[in-house]
C-alpha cells in the first residue's frame, strides 16, 4: 500500500508548533522576597529575580528548550525519544513545579518551577514513547 504514512511520520512531517514558552513561574518570587528581611534572605531573592528574566522554557511537539543565562546565552534542547524517566515535585502555593527529565545517557534537564505545570506535564508525557517513567 503506497502512499500511506503512520502517525510518527506525521509528527516529523508536521511543522513545529509551540505549547508553551515563557519564563518560570512568579510565584516562586514569593517566599524569597519575605526572606529578603533578613539579612541572608537577600541572596536567595536576587538569585531568584534573575531567572525570572535569564531562563526561558520552550515546549514544542518536536522539543523542548531551555535558555539560560545573561540575554539567553546557553540553549539545552532535548527531544522526546531521549527521554527516560520524569520526574517532579509540586511547589507549594500556586500551579507550578520544578520538573526532572532524565535522559537515556542518564543526563538531566531541570525544569525549575515550571509554570502550568499539570498541562505542561501531560503534553510532555503525550510526546514522550509509552514505555517512559513519570514519577
Amino acid at each position: 500500500m503506497k502512499g500511506l504514512i503512520n502517525e510518527d511520520e506525521k509528527k516529523k512531517l508536521g511543522p513545529e508548533k509551540i505549547f508553551f514558552e515563557g519564563p518560570p513561574s512568579k510565584v516562586e518570587l514569593i517566599i524569597p522576597f519575605f526572606s529578603i528581611l533578613t539579612v541572608i534572605g537577600i541572596i536567595p531573592f536576587i538569585t531568584t529575580l534573575l531567572r525570572q528574566f535569564w531562563v526561558t522554557y520552550k515546549i514544542t511537539n518536536r522539543r523542548i528548550s531551555v535558555d539560560s543565562g545573561f540575554q539567553g546565552k546557553n540553549r539545552a534542547e532535548i527531544v522526546y525519544r531521549d527521554i527516560k524517566k520524569i520526574r517532579y515535585i509540586k511547589r507549594i502555593g500556586g500551579d507550578a513545579a520544578d520538573v526532572v527529565l532524565v535522559l537515556k545517557d542518564n543526563a538531566q534537564l531541570e525544569l525549575r518551577s515550571l509554570p502550568q505545570w499539570e498541562e505542561n506535564l501531560t503534553f510532555i508525557k503525550s510526546n514522550c514513547a509509552s514505555d517512559v517513567d513519570c514519577q
